[in-house]
This record gives C-alpha cells, sequence and structure tokens, in this order.
C-alpha cells in the first residue's frame, strides 16, 4: 500500500513538474488530460491551474497545448480556473486571432455563455462595439471565428441589436478592406 501511494506521488510530481512540455506533445497530451480528468485533489488542480496560468501565452498558442487548455476549462470549470479564462478575457484579441488559441476563447466563451451572462455580454460589447477591436477581429479568419461563434449563443434580440450596429458602422460599397466586409457580411447572415 505504501509502495502504491509513493508510486503515485512520484507520478503526480512528474507529471505536474513536467506539465507544460508533456502539454506540448502529441505523445504525451493524453496523459495530461486524463491526469486533469481523474485529479479530486484540490491541491494538484489547483498547481495544475497555476502551472497552466504562468504558461498561458505559450501553451494556448500551441498545437496541442491548446487542447489541453479547453480540456482544463472543460472539466474544471471557468470560475475553478479563473486565473487562466481571466487572462484570456483581457486578451481575447490576442488570443482570437491566433490559429490555436482561438479555440481557447471559444470555449471560454461558451463557458462564460453557461455561467456568467453578464461577463459574457460585457465581453461581446468589447469585441463588437470598440471598432479597433472589431476591426483586428475581422481582419483575422480566427477573429471572424470566434465572431460567429458569439453571435450564434446569443438570443435573436442580441444578435439582431450587433447586427444592426454592424450595419450602421460600416459602408458595404467600399472597395478597400473587400476581404473584411466579406466576413462581416457572412456574420450578419
Amino acid at each position: 500500500e505504501k509502495s502504491a501511494e509513493r508510486k503515485r506521488e512520484y507520478r503526480n510530481q512528474f507529471v505536474l513538474t513536467n506539465i507544460i512540455k508533456l502539454s506540448k506533445n502529441a505523445n504525451s497530451i493524453c496523459i495530461v488530460k486524463q491526469f486533469i480528468t481523474c485529479n479530486k485533489d484540490e491541491r494538484i488542480k489547483a498547481q495544475i491551474i497555476l502551472s497552466l496560468a504562468n504558461n498561458i501565452f505559450d501553451i494556448t498558442q500551441d498545437l496541442y497545448g491548446n487542447y489541453v487548455v479547453q480540456h482544463l476549462i472543460e472539466t474544471f470549470g471557468y470560475y475553478n480556473c479563473f486565473a487562466i479564462t481571466r487572462i484570456i478575457c483581457l486578451n481575447f484579441v490576442l488570443f482570437s486571432t491566433q490559429k490555436y488559441s482561438s479555440n481557447v476563447v471559444d470555449k471560454v466563451i461558451i463557458e462564460l455563455h453557461n455561467n456568467n451572462h453578464n461577463e459574457l455580454v460585457q465581453m461581446i460589447n468589447q469585441m463588437f462595439f470598440d471598432d479597433s477591436n472589431l476591426f483586428e477581429l475581422l481582419n483575422s479568419k480566427y477573429g471572424t471565428f470566434v465572431l460567429a461563434n458569439c453571435l450564434k449563443i446569443l438570443s435573436q434580440n442580441e444578435q439582431n441589436v450587433i447586427k444592426n450596429l454592424l450595419k450602421e458602422k460600416f459602408n458595404f460599397h467600399k472597395d478597400e478592406h473587400r476581404t473584411i466586409f466579406c466576413r462581416l457580411r457572412r456574420l450578419m447572415q
């Protein structure tokens, strides 16, 4: 029994010490995800969250690491991962316009929708009503993906308010920024 406990402690310590490296490797990502899923110890959960939060910019933009962050948020929940979700919300434009981290933003938006609609509305207002944010998001196909997913989870009335705002804000007959206007049109359909 003591031997099993020592093995478990060694395994836990190994994964915690190497969690960033393991999260960014195709062959070990499943180990990290399983470690997150099966872990019930609050102390270890806190260590996992802290390790990932300290490396959030690197890990969310990684081909495999973004899956670990998504899994963590899905498994532990938005509020338990607040150290991570807060950073993502505060830097949503940066993360939304990156290939891999845009998936993490999408996961955070879903969790916000399920847990804190007021904070979701505040984030969406920053996305759609701040011209510089909107332009930057629309300038990226990944940012457009995030915007489209935001619109999908809003009520029909909330969608209509944003669509009307976008129609007023942008002149669809300008030739400059044709790609952005095409993306905007798709959002408004």
